[in-house]
């Protein structure tokens, strides 16, 4: 997949009344998808399809407008990371918001620290561990 300075619109994917949208754009050299919606069982197979899939790609996943996100949509990111890792790429995470922060407050509850390679920037969202 190949991303201009403007926004790609990606392929919406709808499955019962679950909705996610992701959209492309690079910033400052950065691939960087924004989410909107839910990520969940019915979506989470959206996110790795979106990501570019030749070279060391660094993505950042912008979660400012994802309002919903559980542990199957979790899997989903995970998977999309591994899939990047692969080719030494990472994936970044950032913006999150509300139940979306409280799920990956919840995935890390008992780290100080998010371990090296983890797709989580806590920096990107506000959260340091002393504010845990």
């Amino acid at each position: 997949m190949h991303v201009s300075g403007s926004d790609l619109l990606i392929p919406v994917g709808t499955v019962g009344d679950c909705l996610l949208l992701l959209t492309a754009s690079i910033e400052g050299g950065m691939y960087v998808l924004h989410a909107s919606g839910e990520l969940d069982l019915s979506s989470r197979h959206l996110l790795e399809p979106a990501c570019p899939t030749s070279g060391a790609t660094n993505v950042i996943v912008d979660l400012t407008k994802l309002t919903f996100m559980d542990c199957s949509g979790y899997s989903g990111v995970e998977v999309a990371r591994d899939s990047l890792e692969t080719t030494g790429g990472t994936l970044t995470l950032r913006n999150a918001r509300g139940p979306v922060l409280r799920l990956l407050d919840l995935i890390e509850i008992f780290d100080a620290q998010p371990p090296p390679g983890h797709p989580i920037d806590w920096t990107e969202t506000g959260k340091t561990s002393a504010s845990r």
